[in-house]
Protein backbone atom coordinates (compact mmCIF):
# COMPACT_ATOMS: atom_id res chain seq x y z
CA UNK A 1 0.00 0.00 0.00
CA UNK A 2 2.83 2.22 0.89
CA UNK A 3 2.15 5.73 2.33
CA UNK A 4 -0.92 6.50 0.12
CA UNK A 5 -3.62 7.71 2.23
CA UNK A 6 -7.30 5.64 1.73
CA UNK A 7 -8.60 8.45 -0.65
CA UNK A 8 -5.83 7.86 -3.44
CA UNK A 9 -6.19 4.56 -3.48
CA UNK A 10 -9.88 4.64 -3.64
CA UNK A 11 -9.31 6.86 -6.50
CA UNK A 12 -7.15 4.84 -8.22
CA UNK A 13 -9.35 1.66 -8.09
CA UNK A 14 -12.17 3.63 -9.35
CA UNK A 15 -10.17 4.76 -12.39
CA UNK A 16 -9.27 1.45 -13.35
CA UNK A 17 -12.47 0.30 -12.62
CA UNK A 18 -14.38 3.14 -14.49
CA UNK A 19 -12.45 2.55 -17.69
CA UNK A 20 -13.32 -1.51 -17.41
CA UNK A 21 -16.55 -0.41 -16.98
CA UNK A 22 -16.45 2.02 -20.41
CA UNK A 23 -14.61 -0.62 -22.33
CA UNK A 24 -17.47 -2.96 -21.75
CA UNK A 25 -20.48 -0.17 -21.79
CA UNK A 26 -21.49 -0.34 -18.53
CA UNK A 27 -20.36 2.44 -16.64
CA UNK A 28 -23.50 5.10 -15.72
CA UNK A 29 -23.54 7.95 -13.74
CA UNK A 30 -26.19 5.97 -11.81
CA UNK A 31 -23.69 3.89 -9.77
CA UNK A 32 -21.76 6.35 -8.81
CA UNK A 33 -22.53 5.37 -4.89
CA UNK A 34 -22.44 1.34 -5.45
CA UNK A 35 -18.86 1.97 -7.72
CA UNK A 36 -18.19 4.27 -4.69
CA UNK A 37 -18.89 1.29 -1.96
CA UNK A 38 -16.97 -1.65 -4.42
CA UNK A 39 -14.01 1.18 -4.47
CA UNK A 40 -13.49 1.23 -0.66
CA UNK A 41 -14.60 -2.03 0.10
CA UNK A 42 -11.26 -3.42 -2.36
CA UNK A 43 -9.33 -0.66 -0.88
CA UNK A 44 -10.32 -2.42 2.67
CA UNK A 45 -9.93 -5.76 1.34
CA UNK A 46 -6.27 -5.04 0.52
CA UNK A 47 -5.11 -3.22 3.64
CA UNK A 48 -6.56 -6.82 5.59
CA UNK A 49 -4.90 -8.48 3.82
CA UNK A 50 -1.43 -6.36 3.89
CA UNK A 51 -2.03 -6.78 7.96
CA UNK A 52 -2.61 -10.13 8.01
CA UNK A 53 0.64 -10.86 6.35
CA UNK A 54 2.49 -8.72 8.31
CA UNK A 55 0.73 -11.14 11.85
CA UNK A 56 -0.54 -13.47 12.54
CA UNK A 57 -4.38 -15.38 11.77
CA UNK A 58 -4.20 -15.76 15.38
CA UNK A 59 -3.09 -12.37 18.15
CA UNK A 60 -3.52 -11.95 22.08
CA UNK A 61 -7.05 -10.69 23.10
CA UNK A 62 -7.67 -8.58 25.90
CA UNK A 63 -7.84 -11.92 28.21
CA UNK A 64 -4.20 -12.56 27.35
CA UNK A 65 -5.58 -15.59 25.53
CA UNK A 66 -4.87 -16.04 21.46
CA UNK A 67 -7.97 -15.18 19.40
CA UNK A 68 -8.42 -15.04 16.22
CA UNK A 69 -7.33 -11.79 14.38
CA UNK A 70 -10.11 -9.28 13.74
CA UNK A 71 -8.70 -8.48 10.27
CA UNK A 72 -9.76 -11.95 8.76
CA UNK A 73 -13.10 -10.85 9.65
CA UNK A 74 -12.37 -7.65 7.73
CA UNK A 75 -11.01 -9.48 4.80
CA UNK A 76 -13.96 -11.99 4.92
CA UNK A 77 -16.43 -9.30 5.02
CA UNK A 78 -14.89 -6.99 2.08
CA UNK A 79 -14.33 -9.72 -0.20
CA UNK A 80 -18.61 -10.81 -0.38
CA UNK A 81 -19.29 -7.05 -0.73
CA UNK A 82 -16.48 -7.39 -3.75
CA UNK A 83 -18.12 -10.31 -5.19
CA UNK A 84 -21.57 -9.01 -4.49
CA UNK A 85 -20.53 -5.49 -6.43
CA UNK A 86 -18.47 -7.10 -8.97
CA UNK A 87 -21.32 -9.13 -10.23
CA UNK A 88 -23.36 -6.58 -9.85
CA UNK A 89 -20.85 -4.47 -12.14
CA UNK A 90 -20.36 -7.08 -14.84
CA UNK A 91 -16.93 -7.63 -13.72
CA UNK A 92 -16.54 -11.82 -12.87
CA UNK A 93 -16.68 -14.03 -15.41
CA UNK A 94 -19.95 -15.47 -14.73
CA UNK A 95 -21.51 -11.92 -15.06
CA UNK A 96 -19.29 -11.04 -18.15
CA UNK A 97 -20.74 -14.43 -19.63
CA UNK A 98 -24.44 -13.58 -18.90
CA UNK A 99 -23.96 -10.13 -20.18
CA UNK A 100 -23.05 -11.43 -23.40
CA UNK A 101 -25.59 -14.09 -23.57
CA UNK A 102 -28.17 -11.64 -23.10
CA UNK A 103 -26.73 -9.00 -25.31
CA UNK A 104 -27.08 -12.26 -27.84
CA UNK A 105 -30.79 -12.87 -27.08
CA UNK A 106 -31.48 -8.85 -27.79
CA UNK A 107 -29.54 -9.64 -30.77
CA UNK A 108 -31.39 -12.42 -32.04
CA UNK A 109 -34.74 -10.59 -31.01
CA UNK A 110 -33.87 -7.45 -32.99
CA UNK A 111 -31.50 -8.56 -35.97
CA UNK A 112 -32.24 -4.79 -37.21
CA UNK A 113 -30.01 -3.43 -34.40
CA UNK A 114 -30.95 0.09 -33.41
CA UNK A 115 -34.09 -0.29 -35.13
CA UNK A 116 -36.97 -1.98 -33.60
CA UNK A 117 -38.76 -1.86 -36.62
CA UNK A 118 -35.79 -2.67 -39.44
CA UNK A 119 -37.47 -6.12 -40.54
CA UNK A 120 -41.12 -4.53 -40.50
CA UNK A 121 -41.42 -3.93 -44.16
CA UNK A 122 -43.00 -0.27 -43.08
Amino acid sequence: MGKRGPAIEVQSVWLSTVLELEAMGLAFSSDVEALRCFCEAVVQHKRACALLARSSVLVKGPNGYLVKNPALQIQRDTAMTIRTFAQEFGLTPSARTSIRLNEAGAKAANPGGDNPYADTGS
